[in-house]
């Protein structure tokens, strides 16, 4: 299983502006550049304007179109570092220290820039899991008097799926299902594992 980029790497992988405008190249055009207008295969960087000039049409192509980052004005070290913050917060982070730790002036400016991450990285379910994988699930949601565990009111049933090795978690899935029922997990588990994932769970019957 992929390990999960650490600090210590991310700061070593992206210095500079001109390292995070590379990857998004390479993100973009994996197998080299292709004009969307006209097809050809040669441009150049305008890189103050983070865009790609097609050599015969002159068509421009925002390197940022159509990412998390798309129309927003900050470095791009910055947004580098508001996705590597969202994403390995385990309690999550807030607009406002999102704010104070990436130095940006508008708490507006910070709350868009979390909102669009958020919104980036929420399931598409066109990545199922690959490694093995624990599958458990649980009910979310503060105490309440009456009944507990399954069949408690006011609370949502969540099934969950994360990659592990036994020590560290990968990625995961997790969604809210009507009840533990055998059909319902087995369904969950088909969208979002591949077929050869070894999958490890409890004693639970369903």
């Amino acid at each position: 299983m992929k390990p999960v980029l650490s600090l210590y790497d991310f700061i070593n992988r992206f210095q500079s502006e001109d390292e995070c405008f590379q990857y998004l190249v390479e993100k973009r055009w994996p197998n080299g550049f292709r004009c969307p207008k006209c097809n050809n295969q040669k441009a150049y960087f305008i890189e103050k304007q983070r865009r790609v000039q097609c050599t015969a049409c002159r068509h421009q192509t925002s390197i940022t179109a159509g990412t998390v980052f798309h129309r927003l004005r900050q470095p791009l070290l910055t947004l580098f570092w508001a996705v590597f913050l969202v994403a390995t917060s385990k309690k999550g982070i807030s607009a406002m220290e999102l704010k104070r730790k990436l130095d940006i002036r508008s708490y507006q400016t910070a709350w868009l820039l979390l909102h669009k991450i958020r919104s980036a990285v929420a399931s598409s379910q066109m990545f199922p899991l690959t490694s093995d994988v624990e599958v458990d699930e649980t009910f979310v949601g503060g105490r309440r008097p009456g009944k507990r565990s399954r069949g408690a009111e006011g609370k949502s049933l969540v099934a969950a799926a994360f990659e592990t090795d036994g020590k560290t978690m990968g990625r995961a899935y997790l969604e809210t299902i009507d009840s533990a029922t055998t059909d319902n997990l087995i369904s969950f588990i088909s969208r979002n594992l591949t077929p050869v994932v070894k999958v490890n769970s409890d004693s639970f019957k369903a």
